[in-house]
């Protein structure tokens, strides 16, 4: 849905934080302030931006887990 690109994305977000999905390796010396952007999502959940997005939530965390199980 137009507009709500942002709400989903960290939706995404916190899908994968809460997975333990998040590890930065050779990155993490150019991210700073990553633990502000996840206390930022924390409250994003997937069932949350459901009507908002018109993205089912199962469909949001299945795209999470797809992300954490790409090969870098």
């Amino acid at each position: 849905r137009p507009g709500t690109d942002a709400a989903w994305l960290l939706a995404v977000l916190h899908g994968v934080a809460n997975e333990g999905g998040i590890a930065l390796g050779r990155l993490a010396p150019m991210v700073d302030n990553l633990d502000r952007v996840l206390d930022a999502c924390r409250d994003v959940t997937p069932e949350r931006v459901e009507e908002l997005t018109r993205v089912q939530a199962a469909t949001t965390r299945r795209i999470a887990h797809e992300i954490m199980a790409a090969e870098a």
